[in-house]
């Protein structure tokens, strides 16, 4: 482990650029006081497809510093939220607050890290993580600001998709920021290995997990170690990529095998942070519960309107619920989009789209200025539109 402080003038010189990131953190060497790392991934090779873009790395802060050794990996679920292994977040005097840590966007933070870092307002570990005996081990970050990088989220990975013991022997793929054999350090590698199974069923376990949450792979020859916890196994459905697994724990010299948390059995909790929809498909009676009621007239296919009032709302961090209600035969749609200041462009965030008018929507999100957008897939006619903002 290289020192935990270098004087600042040092830095500068070998990095080549400014030691000042975002909220006047200063750059240091080293990993920080309250992070532990051991091993990382190796023999991997260097990221080569659009999802690696969405791995991360985390680093401490402490005393306004951002430490440029990466402690964990992460992966980017939208432009706000990055999911984790619930033992990242630990340290020996307990869950890690917000302040302690940063996340990078890149693939090596040593070249640009004071650039291209994100602080963070909230940290979520599984309310029934077990740091015994590591279950549930699964966390989550929300970011202080959205990600402006060109990077696409990578979605975790739905039930209705998730793993079953025929994807026994299928290729998956682990990310992470590591350290190879010849003793390069913190840039961020790629390698594929076959999946072994669901639980913990390789040779080398020593328990056989559990299948319900966790999944398993040999890893004798190149694979992720402790150092790169909390990094993807990304999963591949037809021409679609998820974020399948979160790696969680493994032999103690990484040459046996290795285990990642399921990321299709919590997604109920993921998206009670990330945002949610469903589609409603009940006869709404009125906005009873609602804060605000708001009605309006589509004329007919792809007619829209947005509200509240043909204009937008500044919200804080929190829940938006809505729910849509409309004519009898027509179809309409419901969408949340939230406005982001650095590209000046609206995203859409939140959306139901049943084969009626009954639409609901909960979204959870950061602060900012949203709008909702009511849509005519097919129809004309009056809707209600019930609100309550955060």
């Amino acid at each position: 482990m290289k020192s935990s402080l270098v004087a600042l003038s040092a830095l500068l010189f070998s990095l080549g650029s400014t030691a000042c990131a975002p909220d006047g953190l200063i750059e240091v060497d080293g990993i920080g006081p309250d992070a532990d790392v051991s091993q990382k991934i190796y023999g991997g090779d260097a990221p080569d497809a659009w999802y690696h873009d969405a791995v991360v790395s985390l680093h401490e802060v402490s005393g306004g510093y951002v430490y440029t050794d990466p402690f964990c990996t992460g992966t980017l679920v939208s432009d706000e939220h990055v999911v984790t292994a619930a033992h990242c977040l630990e340290s020996g005097r307990g869950t890690m607050r917000p302040s302690q840590i940063a996340v990078y966007v890149g693939d090596n933070p040593y070249a640009d890290i004071g650039s291209h870092i994100y602080t963070v307002t909230d940290v979520a570990q599984h309310p029934s993580y077990n740091s015994r005996r590591i279950t549930n081990d699964i966390g989550l970050l929300t970011l202080s600001t959205p990600v402006t990088e060109s990077v696409t989220p990578v979605e975790p990975l739905p039930p209705t998709q998730g793993f079953t013991s025929s994807d026994a022997g299928m290729t998956v793929n682990f990310a992470g920021f590591g350290e190879t054999r010849s003793g390069s350090y913190g840039q961020k590698l790629q390698v594929d290995l076959a999946l072994g199974g669901l639980g913990c069923t390789v040779s080398g376990c020593t328990t056989s997990g559990d299948a319900s949450t966790q999944v398993s792979y040999r890893q004798s020859t190149a694979g992720p170690c402790s150092g790169d916890s909390g990094g993807p196994l990304f999963v591949f459905r037809g021409s679609d990529t998820y974020l399948g697994g979160v790696t969680s724990y493994g032999d103690y010299y990484c040459s046996q095998y290795g285990v990642s948390t399921r990321v299709d059995a919590y997604d109920a909790w993921i998206t009670s942070y990330t945002g949610t929809s469903s589609g409603g498909g009940t006869t709404t009676t009125g906005c009873s519960g609602f804060d605000d009621t708001y009605t309006g007239t589509l004329s007919g296919d792809g007619d829209l309107a947005y509200e509240p009032d043909g204009g937008s709302y500044v919200a804080r961090r929190g829940t938006h619920e809505a729910q849509l209600s409309g004519d009898a035969g027509t179809d309409f749609d419901l969408y949340l989009y939230k406005y982001n200041r650095r590209s000046g462009t609206w995203r859409e965030v939140a959306s139901s789209e049943d084969s009626a008018s009954d639409e609901t929507v909960s979204y959870r999100g950061g602060g900012g200025e949203y709008t909702w957008l009511v849509n005519s897939y097919s129809g004309s006619g009056d809707y209600e539109l019930c609100l309550t903002t955060p």
